[in-house]
């Protein structure tokens, strides 16, 4: 801490002077009676004295050193005649002698310094000190009003991510107010996922609801269709088998629509069971290989014996079939099926060699009822709910079925399903 000294004018040096003799009479030689001099109102009321002594522990004050000043640094020199101290925290005027008996006090009138304005204060602050005082409060104020701004707008992304990958029940929860603009843009979000949740809610049920009551004039149909079989000549029962491959045709349609409506409601009912993979998928694959080999192709399957899937065998069984049937009818010459565990998952891949197709097709063929225009028609067979229903089934194993590009050409379905039954739910 510096210590700077200045010249007293004169008469304040005589003032001191003449305190110093005033209490050395009074005192009269007694350090008794001088310490109760300090104690005088006419003495201490409006000042601080403080007589030092050559044992800085004797020394004698009017007050109590509550700011704890360094008065030690008036020891450091002992002048002819006052002058004044200036420290950082405080001014000293002194010293003046006082003798009392054989011992001698020095008198300085002490006077502290006032707390200087914060303006002050801060010109007076070292450049690196104004650096921090200026940063640091920006800085915390621009991380809170970042995290306030950005957190409503993390909320809100995360919600239209699970809305556009089909959770229609997604929703913003925030606690921002009301009138403050991303709360609005949030309601504004949930009122438009709501319409939409309603109206697709609304398909679906209707979908089903219709499929539903077409079985039964459809089933009446082929009743009376078995009727008229006796008692028709040739040409007649040619019509009359074409009605029959029709009319089935559309009950499996109807029964497709109700599948994919049933699982999109989360309204199959489903057994799930550990059992073989091989057994599962045997009389699917034992038919795939008799498809394929009449349109001369060829199924190669790669399918340990000791593999083993929690499903519903009817569910899941179906949708591999969906699957490879889509691969022959697009393959060039061969399918492949294979599959393996991988992280506590089983993984089956179909590879075809087909043409494949382009990546905005990609994301599209699990869609209900989309057919591409180029590698698709109504003479193909098909409506389009194949790899709908497919998808809809894996998902209601907890799993995910991935489209992509096969190499060098052809697509590769790829189906994964967690082994472990705890990932599993009884229905969905």
């Amino acid at each position: 801490m510096s210590l700077r000294t200045r010249p007293l004018p004169p008469h304040i040096v005589d003032n001191l002077e003449h305190l110093a003799k005033n209490m050395e009479r009074k005192a009269d030689g007694s350090e008794e009676k001088l310490a109760k001099l300090l104690e005088t109102t006419s003495y201490a009321k409006h000042r601080w004295l403080y007589l030092s002594h050559p044992d800085i522990d004797k020394s004698l004050s009017s007050r109590p050193n509550v700011q704890r000043l360094d008065l030690s640094q008036l020891y450091y020199d002992t002048p002819a005649e006052p002058i004044l101290y200036v420290t950082e925290r405080f001014s000293a005027q002194g010293p003046a002698a006082i003798h009392v008996g054989e011992t001698t006090y020095q008198l300085y009138q002490i006077m502290p310094h006032r707390e200087p304005p914060f303006w002050i204060r801060m010109r007076i602050m070292p450049w690196w000190e104004k650096l921090i005082a200026i940063l640091l409060p920006s800085v915390l104020f621009s991380w809170w009003f970042s995290l306030r701004l950005t957190k409503p707008i993390q909320v809100l992304t995360v919600a239209a991510k699970e809305f556009a990958r089909g959770k229609l029940s997604a929703r913003v929860r925030h606690k921002s107010r009301p009138q403050f603009e991303l709360a609005q843009l949030s309601n504004e979000f949930n009122d438009m996922a709501q319409r939409i949740e309603d109206s697709m809610t609304t398909q679906k049920r209707l979908l089903g609801d219709v499929s539903h009551e077409l079985r039964s004039p459809l089933t009446r149909l082929l009743l009376a269709c078995g009727l008229l079989e006796s008692g028709l000549n040739e040409q007649q029962t040619k019509y009359l088998q074409r009605i029959v491959k029709e009319a089935n045709s559309l009950e499996e349609m109807l029964q497709n629509v109700l599948t994919l409506s049933r699982l999109e409601g989360q309204n199959q009912m489903l057994e799930f069971s550990v059992q073989s993979l091989r057994s599962v998928l045997h009389d699917v694959l034992a038919d795939a290989s008799f498809e394929a080999q009449s349109a001369n192709k060829t199924l190669s399957v790669n399918c340990p014996e000791s593999l083993e899937v929690n499903c519903d065998s009817i569910l899941f069984s179906s949708a591999v079939e969906n699957i490879i049937r889509n691969a022959i009818k697009y393959a060039n010459h061969q399918i492949e099926f294979t599959a393996i565990t991988q992280n506590e998952n089983l993984v089956i891949m179909i590879t075809d060699d087909g043409p494949g197709a382009s990546e905005e097709v990609l994301q599209k063929l699990c869609e209900p009822f989309y057919r591409t225009s180029e590698s698709r028609s109504r003479d193909s067979g098909g409506i389009g709910l194949g790899l709908a229903i497919a998808h809809r089934a894996v998902l209601a194993h907890k799993g995910e079925l991935i489209l992509s590009q096969a190499n060098p050409h052809g697509l590769t379905a790829t189906i994964t399903v967690p082994l472990n039954s705890k990932y599993i739910d009884k229905t969905t």
